[in-house]
């Protein structure tokens, strides 16, 4: 189980890391509680890639340990402001940390590594998607989703709609 002050400071990083590309940012409160709850029941893995004692990347995946599939939740970085030499090194470190966190999970006896998404007809994640599929593997479809079948159960879904967008505003 990661310590209290690492997911403080996991916590931390990843709102700075969303503010830099004007993206929604949860609350530290709301990444606190996810991070807790996640960590606690063992799921919640993290890997740190540094350089010259400096953390460049961060990766935080789900590890489903009976179907032995590991699946990335974030993977991300504070390089927006660098330099072009500065970024080439936050893409091989981010490389690196891909291939010893695929290692890594094979030798915990994991079977899939689940990249957590793949679009090459998307412009905003194009780039992102030719890096994945240079690693090699099969691709595989997997669907998730949530099925409000109820009454109770769809306007539980409208009030949770509501406050994401109120909470975005």
């Amino acid at each position: 189980m990661l310590s209290e002050d690492m997911l403080r400071h996991i916590a931390e990083v990843y709102i700075e890391f969303r503010k830099e590309k004007n993206l929604s940012c949860p609350t530290f409160q709301q990444l606190m509680a996810d991070y807790k709850e996640m960590s606690s029941f063992g799921i919640l893995n993290l890997s740190i890639n540094k350089y010259r004692g400096k953390e460049l990347v961060y990766h935080i995946y789900l590890g489903d340990e009976k179907d032995k599939v590991a699946i990335l939740s974030k993977s991300f970085s504070l390089f927006r402001s660098a330099d072009v030499i500065d970024k080439k090194i936050y893409g091989w470190a981010n490389r690196q940390l891909h291939w010893f966190d695929m290692k890594k999970l094979k030798l915990f006896g994991y079977l899939r590594y689940d990249w957590g998404g793949y679009n090459i007809q998307n412009d905003d994640v194009r780039n992102i998607s030719i890096f994945k599929k240079k690693f090699g593997g099969t691709e595989t479809n997997v669907y998730e989703g949530t099925i409000y079948r109820t009454t109770k159960a769809k306007l539980l879904r409208r009030i949770i709609e509501f406050r994401r967008s109120f909470n975005a505003k």
